[in-house]
């Protein structure tokens, strides 16, 4: 028995499994760059070269606000795309009669409630420059980039009341998820339907 195994290399050097289908990681290279995501930051690094020039430090961008916590990247051209979540943060009161306890705050973290894409543009990689902001609302299934687009699939469950008020056959508000898109403004719009 003979195993054959194949190969399949992006432009961006990461292996995939499905030809001209890209999957997001924590690593990306065009060859000469690396463009790594490391916690709350997105690191851009001269590779080394075959004259043994070692890795040099171009750039450390953070790309957490305090909610947005990154999870994996894309690469295609000069832009890099991060994927994340976008968790909620709440502070409640602790249900307590005793004064000097119920003037303490606790945290709870909301599970993430929507998913975020910030989109760099890394064209000179020691001024990486956020272009784009795209939330949706649900949370994080999976993501693919084919081509120049990316693919993100979220599952986002109906609001209760939406379902009970809305006859069959009619999308109504609180049924579809809805998208923020800075290039248009910073609230949220119901998806939509295409014509």
């Amino acid at each position: 028995d003979v195993a054959m195994t194949t190969e399949v290399t992006t432009e961006n050097g990461t292996n995939v499994q499905v030809a001209g289908v890209g999957e997001g990681d924590i690593v990306k290279t065009d060859g000469d760059l690396l463009y790594v995501l490391s916690e709350a930051h997105l690191a851009v690094i001269q590779a080394a070269d075959d004259e043994g020039t070692p890795l040099e430090l171009l750039s450390l961008t953070r790309l957490r606000d305090e909610r947005f916590v990154p999870s994996e990247l894309y690469l295609h051209g000069h832009f890099v795309a991060v994927v994340g979540s976008v968790y909620d943060f709440r502070f409640l009161q602790a249900p307590t009669m005793d004064t000097k306890a119920a003037n303490l705050r606790f945290m709870q973290v909301m599970p993430p409630a929507r998913v975020g894409v910030r989109l760099y543009d890394v064209s000179d990689p020691e001024n990486v420059v956020l272009v784009r902001s795209v939330d949706v609302e649900g949370t994080l299934v999976a993501t693919r980039r084919i081509d120049n687009r990316l693919f993100v699939i979220t599952r986002a469950y109906p609001a209760l009341d939406a379902v009970a008020e809305t006859s069959r056959g009619e999308a109504g508000a609180g049924l579809v998820p809805r998208v923020a898109d800075s290039l248009i403004d910073a609230d949220f719009h119901d998806i939509g339907a295409r014509d």
